[in-house]
């Protein structure tokens, strides 16, 4: 199944496959995790995030975004363009950060899937609630 989630005129590699728990998010409707917002219900966004992080920021590994986070951090959480196993790592995009072109990704602080993604955005979501 071809998810919704397309970046039309950017490449995203055909041997990726975006996690089961997305592709259910995309057919049954994205929880409300406010603070954070998946950036496939703005395709637009989804775009520019893509182009930002890839190549103005030059990230030197292929980094997927699929959701933001609006406080004063403005994290991008982005799925492991390189994985192929349907299970992608989770990795970060910081809002402060001008380029990723030395990023040494060994070392990057990373999520070992969206569930841990997940427990992580609804934590924040709790907090942003209760505030």
């Amino acid at each position: 199944m071809k998810p919704m989630y397309m970046f039309e005129d950017v490449f995203v590699p055909v041997e990726f496959l975006f996690p089961k728990a997305y592709l259910e998010f995309m057919q049954s409707g994205f929880p409300d995790l406010t603070p954070w917002w998946f950036v496939a219900e703005e395709p637009a966004k989804a775009k520019m995030f893509y182009q930002t992080i890839n190549k103005c920021k030059r990230s030197k590994k292929l980094l997927i975004p699929f959701a933001k986070i609006d406080d004063s951090t403005g994290d991008i959480a982005c799925f492991d363009g390189e994985d192929t196993t349907g299970n992608p790592k989770i990795f970060f995009s910081v809002g402060s950060e001008d380029s990723m072109s030395c990023v040494d990704w060994k070392k990057r602080y990373f999520l070992e899937d969206i569930n841990a993604w997940l427990i992580i955005a609804q934590k924040d979501a709790k907090r942003w609630r209760e505030n």
